[in-house]
């Protein structure tokens, strides 16, 4: 929605919607020296919250095949990609 329309934040000094979230990942034991290229790559994935918008509407724009529109995501920011393989 905040990708889609010019949404704002609200003060809530009472935390009554939550405090900012994070997304970890959790893998089994082995699996880094199992998967070294993916492992490298889920700890260095990070989006910002517009990146992540720009890609949910990607996808949303093709429903029918989802896969397209984060193709499409990725080819426009290739950088970003790139970076996470560093």
């Amino acid at each position: 929605m905040f990708s889609e329309m010019d949404l704002k934040f609200l003060d809530d000094p009472e935390k009554s919607f939550g405090e900012t979230e994070k997304i970890y990942m959790a893998t089994r034991e082995g699996f880094a020296s199992d998967y070294e290229e993916v492992n490298k790559w889920m700890r260095n994935w990070k989006l910002s919250d517009d990146q992540l918008g720009e890609l949910m509407i990607d996808v949303k724009e093709n429903e029918d095949d989802p896969i397209k529109g984060a193709q499409k995501w990725v080819e426009e920011n290739q950088d970003t990609v790139d970076e996470w393989m560093e």
